[in-house]
């Protein structure tokens, strides 16, 4: 199949997910996910959807149950959405990519924070006092 419309399949495939999630689940259990991408294989058989989801380990799990318990509905919905002769096989994945970014901006904003407060204050009196404006 052609790149190009590999990727054209893969931009479809995640709208049609992230619009299924955002405003025809309903389940109590989904966090604050983002769909990030889509890998698809080359005979368009199978697409992987990574996530992220806002929060700590007990929210990621529920988040994957309840993506777990949505993927035929997802996978009808992108099916529906695809004008191809087979329809992907929808599996979801946790993007670790994000969450290592977010990780080492967080380490960087430590040792920034740090630095600062290891630097020392200037000192105001190095500074030349203001003036006021002349009076006539």
């Amino acid at each position: 199949m052609g790149q190009r419309k590999n990727e054209r399949l893969r931009k479809v495939i995640l709208r049609k997910a992230s619009d299924v999630i955002l405003h025809e689940l309903h389940d109590p259990r989904l966090g604050f996910v983002t769909l990030s991408k889509v890998d698809l294989s080359d005979d368009t058989r199978y697409a992987t959807i990574y996530y992220s989801v806002m929060g700590d380990d007990a929210i990621r799990s529920r988040t994957r149950h309840a993506l777990e318990a949505a993927r035929g509905y997802v996978q009808r919905a992108v099916a529906g959405a695809l004008k191809t002769r087979i329809a992907p096989h929808v599996r979801f994945k946790f993007d670790e990519s994000i969450e290592g970014a977010m990780r080492v901006t967080k380490l960087i904003d430590d040792v920034m924070a740090a630095e600062a407060d290891t630097q020392p204050e200037p000192d105001d009196a190095d500074e030349p006092e203001p003036t006021a404006p002349d009076a006539e």
